[in-house]
């Protein structure tokens, strides 16, 4: 979802990183959280690959933040800030659940898919490492060829 930050008190600095960079920022499959604890600190060999975008936000300050750009907090002092998120997609396009209290869960598809990749995984149950490697490594290149529409 696509995001207003609106900075009330005190000062943050603000990271955003465009969607290209999701495959460096070490998402688990199916997290809206990243494995990396301080992305401001961190020395990563994949934050090398990266392309963020920083600003510091000050009281009466707003930033719009585009669906599916990840964005890092740091709070420079004590501040408030409130957020007001927005769906940019027809209801059928998001996952139905009733537990999505920030927003950001992945879109249906996404979810569904995940589950397809892993009854695709069990159908090589049986075969060498090598012969799972071979074929889903295959797959996943018809994966990436069909996303480049």
């Amino acid at each position: 979802m696509s995001n207003i930050l609106i900075q009330i008190q005190g000062s943050k600095k603000v990271r955003l990183y465009p969607p290209s960079d999701i495959l460096y920022l070490q998402f688990p499959p199916g997290s809206s959280s990243s494995k990396i604890l301080n992305i401001f600190t961190e020395k990563s060999t994949d934050l090398k690959n990266t392309h963020p975008y920083e600003v510091s936000l000050l009281p009466g300050d707003i930033l719009y933040i585009p669906a599916f750009w990840h964005h890092a907090i740091y709070s420079l002092e004590p501040s408030i800030s409130v957020n007001v998120f927005w769906r940019h997609l027809e209801s059928q396009y998001y996952a139905t659940t009733t537990n999505d209290v920030y927003g950001n869960r992945d879109l249906k598809a996404y979810e569904v898919s995940r589950g397809l990749i892993k009854k695709i995984v069990e159908n090589f149950k049986g075969l060498s490492g090598d012969e799972k490697k071979f074929y889903l490594g295959r797959l996943g290149a018809e994966l990436i060829d069909i996303s480049k529409i």
